[in-house]
């Protein structure tokens, strides 16, 4: 779990003991998951979880002694790189079914206005959106993952049969199991799997 820490004359704590992830694995070289804005007020960008509920992404603000927090959500975008502007925040956002985009924030808002879009990415009309799934693994144990669906209108199973299923794991940290729009998985489920 990687945790935002404030160094300060030579001592090193916590702002938060939050259980969530606030930061890439080291070898993620360029991430930056949080901002500071000119009167010191630190916002920080969790990693994006998924919940029974869907996929939630919240920015969190606070002051330098880890005090005063406040959760401002966000539409459901994977957020990266945060800046702090005059009207909020910027960050690179990534979605489920378009690419990423530069997004301005407006805190207090729940949706952002995009800046940019990469002149890659557009958005499809058939795409594979993530499901959360939980699922027993033995001695009490539980398996999290993200389900994509087979997607093609333009194609129907025979009857009574089930696609077949590719599996992806991977040992952690959660961030690397983001969600937002990834060619290689669209390939797979456009196809059947």
């Amino acid at each position: 779990e990687f945790r935002r820490v404030l160094f300060r004359s030579g001592e090193v704590r916590a702002l938060t003991k939050l259980k969530r992830e606030f930061g890439r694995p080291p070898w993620s070289l360029g991430s930056k998951p949080y901002a500071i804005d000119s009167v010191g007020t630190i916002y920080a960008a969790p990693i994006a979880v998924a919940t029974p509920q869907g996929f939630g992404s919240d920015v969190l603000a606070m002051d330098t002694r880890g005090r005063k927090k406040e959760w401002h959500s966000l539409a459901e975008n994977q957020l990266d790189n945060l800046s702090c502007c005059d009207a909020g925040l910027v960050a690179v956002a990534s979605a489920s079914d378009a690419g990423p985009a530069i997004t301005c924030y407006a805190l207090g808002e729940s949706y952002g206005e995009t800046l940019i879009r990469s002149s890659s990415a557009q958005a499809f009309d058939e795409v594979s959106r993530p499901q959360f799934v939980t699922f027993p693994a033995g001695k009490g144990v539980k398996v999290h993952g993200i389900y994509y669906a087979p997607v093609n209108s333009a194609v129907t199973p025979p009857r009574g049969t089930k696609p077949p299923a590719l599996v992806l794991a991977h040992g952690g940290p959660t961030s690397m199991a983001g969600r937002s729009l990834a060619a290689r998985v669209q390939f797979y489920t456009s196809r059947g799997f």
